[in-house]
């Protein structure tokens, strides 16, 4: 049977790996989401009065 420390070691050694690569992802994720952002040009059916940079993505345009 394997000693307990060995165990404890080993699976904390993959959860510290599992944080790394999880908050690496997480800063792609957010450079990507700000490129994407960036990206957005304004449509030439919107009303004049809605601004030129609206954080709304996923919202639907009223009206």
């Amino acid at each position: 049977m394997p000693d307990p420390a060995i165990i404890r070691d080993a699976s904390e050694f993959a959860v510290r790996w599992l944080h790394v690569v999880t908050a690496i992802a997480s800063i792609g994720a957010s450079f990507y989401r700000v490129a994407r952002d960036f990206g957005l040009r304004r449509a030439d059916d919107l009303p004049s009065d809605m601004p030129d940079r609206c954080a709304m993505c996923h919202a639907r345009v009223p009206g």
